[in-house]
């Protein structure tokens, strides 16, 4: 195999070591946080709450809303959610 294809192995093992170490730290906040969730047979976090449901990517550490694709880890999408369940509030009290 020539200097390339060794470089794309390489490359490839690590995108593999990335994902697995950032499912690892996503899944264990999402364990360790209070928040109802289930996890479908692809390892996609469905949370279902009143503004509909949010799907974590633990291995991306991307999430979808609404057809909306944000940017960020378990943490990020966490308070993403209470955020918004704030605002929803907030102009439901009104």
């Amino acid at each position: 195999m020539g200097d390339v294809g060794e470089d794309f192995k390489f490359f490839n093992e690590l995108k593999k070591e990335r994902k697995a170490n950032n499912k690892n730290k996503n899944m264990e906040v999402i364990e360790n946080s209070n928040i109802k969730h289930c996890i479908d047979q692809n390892g996609t976090v469905l949370i279902k709450v009143k503004m509909g449901t949010v799907c974590f990517y633990p291995t991306t550490n991307k999430f979808l809303v609404k057809g909306k694709v944000y940017y960020g880890n378990a943490k990020n999408c966490l308070g993403f959610i209470k955020n918004r369940m704030k605002q929803l509030e907030q102009e439901n009290g009104k």
